[in-house]
């Protein structure tokens, strides 16, 4: 019965023994995985961001604020002066624009625009006998941020908005040049970009000092 006794406690021993162990080694691998778990996190983390975190692009843009609101004024100035002073041979240059953006994540990136647009018409008198020449340039700095809502491997489409000022000068041959701030914005609506990992082309619809329509080129990196 002793010999039973001894020989009970011994298995019982060894079996506690045993689970210690095991649970000790289960421990130790928990353990040892645990960084390479956190690391996987990480790496999904990483992988969802963009590999490029700088865009720069340049771009043409037509129908800016500028245009619209000289020949508002100059339509308004005709009525006023019942024709007497009205302009002809309209040109619009358009906008051109060049822009920096630093990628946050996926989905914004935040950076600013500088543009510059300008046109000229002649100015006639009643008689249609050209009197001078009607100049307007503007000079734009904003801020501006993207909100991209479809991105693809080589397609994305996004939104964007820009806040800032602008220096106008509107002029004739006989004035001196004189440049005055006014608020400046511009929103992109609709935006799509389409082609490789580096290089894009783009087009924008939306207004203001940019343009209705902008279109151009994009390089990350």
């Amino acid at each position: 019965m002793k010999h039973f006794i001894l020989i009970l406690a011994s298995i019982v021993f060894s079996t506690g023994l045993s689970l210690a162990q095991t649970q000790d080694s289960t421990s130790a691998v928990l353990q040892e995985n645990l960084p390479e778990t956190q690391m996987t996190k990480k790496e999904i983390r990483k992988a969802a961001m963009p590999e490029q975190r700088n865009e720069i692009t340049v771009s043409y843009g037509r129908a800016t604020f500028m245009d619209v609101a000289f020949l508002f004024a100059n339509a308004f100035v005709s009525v006023f002066t019942i024709g007497n002073v009205k302009i002809d041979n309209y040109q619009a240059y358009g906008s051109v624009n060049a822009e920096y953006y630093r990628v946050l994540n996926k989905t914004f990136s935040v950076g600013g625009q500088f543009s510059w647009s300008g046109g000229k018409a002649d100015l006639m008198n009643k008689e249609n006998v050209k009197t001078g020449t009607s100049n307007y340039s503007s000079f734009t700095i904003m801020p501006s941020a993207k909100a991209f809502w479809f991105r693809k491997k080589h397609v994305a489409m996004y939104s964007k908005l820009g806040l800032g000022v602008t220096l106008l000068d509107g002029f004739d041959d006989t004035e001196k040049r004189n440049y005055s701030p006014f608020f400046a914005a511009q929103l992109g609506a609709v935006c799509i970009q389409a082609g490789g990992k580096h290089v894009r082309g783009f087009l924008e619809a939306g207004g203001g000092m940019a343009g209705c329509i902008t279109g151009g080129l994009s390089v990350s990196f």
